[in-house]
């Protein structure tokens, strides 16, 4: 007689609310054994990924020719400015590139595009090494917040 076939889990560590479980376990076993302080250090994975992206953004722009492309360097310091790094600390680990002289209204023209479609925190493209008055902060749209209430009868 043939055995049934067990099917193997779609994901690996349960269900998401079991996942969610585990991590506000964590987050409650970490409040009330280390304080609260402990809980705006995050976790050691997010420890980990700062380390790995600082380490990466500074291979990668220090490197002869850079062997991070820009994307990688706007979508890095992103990452790391959302992960609550300092402004400071990116810059100590970035050295800037000069780039090629390019033409400002078609690179103010993309840097608007590409801010629309990524979303990138403003501070970002300080790290293209372009001149400043290609990125300017009102060039670059900045996210407005949304509108609450109804709008207003004229």
């Amino acid at each position: 007689m043939a055995r049934p076939t067990r099917s193997a889990p779609a994901n690996l560590r349960g269900s998401p609310e079991a996942v969610e479980k585990r991590r506000l376990a964590r987050k409650l076993n970490r409040l009330l054994t280390e304080g609260s302080d402990a809980t705006a250090l995050g976790d050691g994975r997010t420890e980990r990924r700062k380390q790995r992206l600082l380490k990466e953004l500074e291979e990668g722009t220090r490197a002869e020719p850079p062997t991070l492309k820009p994307i990688e360097v706007l979508q890095h310091a992103h990452d790391l400015l959302t992960l609550n790094v300092p402004l400071a600390a990116i810059r100590k680990v970035v050295r800037l590139v000069a780039r090629p002289a390019v033409d400002p209204d078609e690179a103010r023209a993309l840097l608007a595009k590409l801010q629309t479609a990524y979303d990138f925190r403003p501070e970002v493209y300080e790290f293209l090494g372009l001149p400043s008055d290609v990125v300017q902060l009102r060039v670059v749209a900045e996210r407005s917040p949304p509108k609450r209430g109804r709008p207003r009868k004229t």
